[in-house]
């Protein structure tokens, strides 16, 4: 076999697994993220100003501004602000957004949400890296529960069902 032979099939070998590295991480990106990324029980850090146990548990909503998920996910976290304000939630819900806190008051007030925000604040200090995040935690900061991205309806109603009182 000569030296370009051997170049030539290295080469395709070396293209076959770059195109296998991109695909993989293309196919993580999208979706790998899933319901309990984060691991259960793990502890979350309270954001600056609120204490897990004053509303135990804690339904934490994780958005930032250009989100599309996040769009398309507010009539959800509109209902279960409703769904709060009328008492028939056993979760507290608290926004929760990295964007400056001006953008975010505009960003929310948008789309109808009137819930506590916790503003510029990085999102990686309560674990999370993908908006949007529901991250359910109890009053000692553990994790019971999380989701990740858009919740398709019957998870949405599996959710309102599992925080009704």
């Amino acid at each position: 076999m000569s030296f370009k032979d051997k170049l030539e099939i290295s080469t395709n070998i070396l293209i076959i697994l770059v195109v296998w590295l991109i695909g993989g991480t293309y196919l993580k990106s999208h979706f790998g993220r899933q319901e309990g990324d984060l691991p259960i029980g793990e502890t979350i850090s309270a954001p600056p100003g609120y204490d897990w146990h004053s509303s135990a548990p804690t339904l934490v909503i994780a958005v930032r501004d250009g989100c599309v998920y996040c769009e398309r996910s507010y009539p959800l976290y509109r209902r279960l602000q409703s769904l709060e304000h009328d008492n028939q939630l056993k979760a507290h819900l608290l926004m929760v957004t990295s964007d400056e806190p001006t953008r975010a008051a505009a960003l929310l007030s948008s789309q109808g949400i009137t819930s506590q925000a916790i503003t510029n604040m990085p999102l990686s200090n309560i674990k999370v890296s993908a908006t949007p995040t529901l991250l359910l935690v109890d009053a000692n900061g553990r994790l019971l529960q999380s989701w990740v991205g858009e919740l398709g309806a019957s998870k949405s109603d599996a959710l309102i069902a599992q925080l009704r009182k």
